[in-house]
């Protein structure tokens, strides 16, 4: 007897299907086992305590410390993140095009409603606001008013540059461009009166050689070098 034919005999069954019945009525829903996974007492974030407590998600995160939660087999939503969920359980769909920022700057918050213990915690909108209100570097040098050199960044000291839309100062580019002393030259090096065998660059030892001077007396002993390792012999020179 194969699997599938066990499968038959224990559902033909009329106790093993009221059973298998009572424990899928017995089941808690995919939503039910959602809040099962919200700590609604949670941290107070130190820089707006006016918020109240956080709804903190006690289940599965991604690495970004985001909630993760997967409801289900359909009808129930695919997977997707835990604070996007509870706002559409509780508030409605999520408007085209915005992102979920938290206030309160706890990743694992859940709240999206307003209660007696403060307000939401997480509010739609616009990817651009949602990073300039964090603390990435866009957010940083969005909140600048002057340069690195101390120009104002103003309506008549600043452009934009790039695709990036990044700011930059008209005085420091004005510096950058201005004309610079040229350096000076530094003093000829005096001319050398020996080789670097010792002998002196006198008018019979000298001669030009590839346009800069060169030793007759060291040529002389190269060439000899040379014809007693190749011929074995030391010329007449």
């Amino acid at each position: 007897m194969n699997l599938s034919d066990a499968a038959r005999k224990r559902w033909q069954n009329p106790a093993y299907r009221a059973k298998q019945r009572a424990a899928v009525a017995r089941k808690p829903g995919w939503q039910e086992r959602f809040w099962a996974k919200v700590d609604k007492h949670g941290p107070v974030p130190e820089h707006r305590p006016e918020l109240g407590s956080c709804w903190s998600w006690t289940g599965a995160k991604s690495r970004h410390g985001h909630g993760w939660y997967n409801p289900g087999s359909p009808p129930a939503p695919p997977p997707t993140g835990a604070h996007r969920l509870a706002y559409m359980l509780l508030v409605g769909p999520i408007p085209e095009g915005l992102k979920l920022d938290h206030l309160c700057r706890n990743s694992a918050c859940v709240k999206p409603i307003a209660n007696e213990q403060g307000p939401a915690h997480t509010e739609p909108v616009t990817q651009r606001e949602n990073v300039l209100r964090g603390n990435a570097p866009a957010a940083v040098n969005a909140v600048k008013t002057h340069c690195i050199r101390g120009h104002p960044f103003d309506a008549a000291n600043t452009y934009v540059y790039g695709k990036g839309r990044h700011r930059r100062c008209r005085t420091c580019k004005r510096l950058a461009w201005r004309p610079r002393p040229r350096r000076p030259r530094p003093p000829p090096k005096p001319l050398k009166t020996h080789c670097i065998h010792g002998h002196a660059f006198t008018p019979e030892n000298t001669m030009i050689y590839s346009g800069a001077r060169a030793c007759r007396e060291c040529r002389r002993r190269n060439a000899r070098e040379w014809h007693r390792r190749k011929y074995g012999w030391k010329p007449r020179v």
